[in-house]
């Protein structure tokens, strides 16, 4: 057991202060590591086996996958700390209710980004080059994957903030060796699709047993009806981002692909907080509690 204690100002760090952040550290640094494989390990291994422009497609539409990560990311980076300290203070209630709002949040822009994808992806991708719309199936596979990425964080960060780095190490390891052997087997028998494709296998695989540790430790539930909810809401997106598409394609009002995309992506971004706003009484307290002003309707 991992444990990190408060202590005074005053108070000179003890022998076991320094023993305990050597055991937690020998286990943690895995975690880097997958986090850089996630990140590199199909673009190395594709440079071995397709020609350069595809590496290169593949990379761009990468990083507009893991962009869409980056809230989930400040999700478990601003959480780790407050479960850190109920983990400490012996209350395993608090530490499964912030679990379970952390994965209430952790799909909000990853899920409408998935669906949008698969609309737009191949015009978004249009705003680099004709060239890189080959790349429309494999963005759409690397949202998925980097979705899933998502949720096993934010898993691995609580099995961290619970001090069990030793089980992280386990669902961490689990993934370096998947993602390799993965990306290996699947690029050469499908080029850069099977990149995309073991990138979500593997990390699917790390989230499954990484989920089993954290269920055996913390009295978590899944939030699912809130995760739903955010599904529903990014269909009735996806409905009005492809009506618009089809209305742009068939009687050419812009002409112009960034013009159609920005306008797209505001569009459905209003069409899904919106719809998200009216079906989840969660998202609607939290919007209302952070707004810098008050709406009378909805604070009665």
């Amino acid at each position: 057991m991992f444990v990190f204690r408060q202590f005074e100002k005053t108070s000179r760090p003890k022998k076991h202060h320094f023993q305990s952040l050597f055991d937690y550290a020998k286990f943690a640094w895995l975690g880097n590591l997958q986090s850089r494989m996630f990140n590199y390990t199909d673009i190395l291994v594709l440079g071995f086996f397709v020609s350069s422009t595809l590496v290169g497609v593949y990379a761009v539409a990468w990083n507009i996958a893991h962009f869409l990560i980056l809230f989930a990311s400040a999700i478990s980076t601003s959480l780790f700390p407050e479960m850190s300290s109920h983990s400490t203070e012996e209350n395993p209630g608090s530490v499964a209710n912030l679990v379970e709002d952390a994965l209430s949040y952790t799909g909000l822009f990853l899920i409408p980004g998935l669906i949008g994808g698969a609309i737009i992806g191949e015009r978004i991708l249009g705003i680099y080059g004709s060239e890189f719309t080959q790349g429309s199936t494999v963005l759409i596979i690397l949202v998925f994957a980097n979705l899933i990425m998502s949720y096993q964080n934010q898993i691995l960060n609580t099995l961290n903030a619970v001090d069990r780095p030793d089980l992280s190490f386990r669902a961490n390891a689990l993934f370096v060796v998947a993602n390799v052997l993965f990306n290996v087997i699947l690029i050469y028998s499908y080029g850069w699709l099977g990149a995309a494709v073991a990138t979500t296998l593997s990390v699917a695989l790390s989230l499954i047993i990484a989920y089993y540790y954290l269920q055996t430790i913390v009295d978590f539930t899944v939030p699912f009806l809130e995760i739903g909810r955010q599904w529903i809401a990014a269909i009735l997106m996806g409905f009005v981002v492809y009506s618009g598409l089809w209305i742009e394609e068939s009687y050419r009002l812009l002409s112009h692909n960034f013009a159609t995309v920005i306008i797209l992506i505001s569009i459905g971004a209003m069409v899904y907080f919106v719809a998200l706003f009216a079906l989840s009484s969660l998202f609607r307290d939290t919007l209302l509690r952070n707004i810098p002003f008050d709406i009378s309707l909805y604070s009665r």
